[in-house]
Order: C-alpha cells, then structure tokens, then sequence
C-alpha cells in the first residue's frame, strides 16, 4: 500500500493532499513572423531544388 510520501509527481514527492502546479501561457507567431517564417521555407526548398538540378 502506497502513502502520500511513496507517490511522486514529476520526480518530486506529494504531500499530504498537496501538489505543485506549474502552469504556462504560450502565444502563437503574429502574421508577419509566419510570413516570413513561411518565405524562409520556400526559399530553402527552391534552392535545394536548384542545386540538386544542377548538379
């Protein structure tokens, strides 16, 4: 039979009907980051393109 003690979340003991909570707001890319993020992509699959025709 397991205790309070013998559980462990994320490596850490439990206490007695206690545990610590980590919580994280994220925010997405704005447009322009996308954009650009997106161009990056299409230019580095261009180029691959061209060197790869070429030789």
């Amino acid at each position: 039979m397991k205790t309070s003690s013998d559980i462990a979340v994320f490596g850490r003991p439990v206490l007695a009907g206690k545990a610590k909570l980590e919580i994280a707001l994220a925010k997405g890319k704005k447009l322009h980051d996308k954009r650009e993020a997106t161009a990056q992509r299409d230019w580095q699959r261009d180029k691959a393109r061209l060197m790869k025709e070429r030789g």
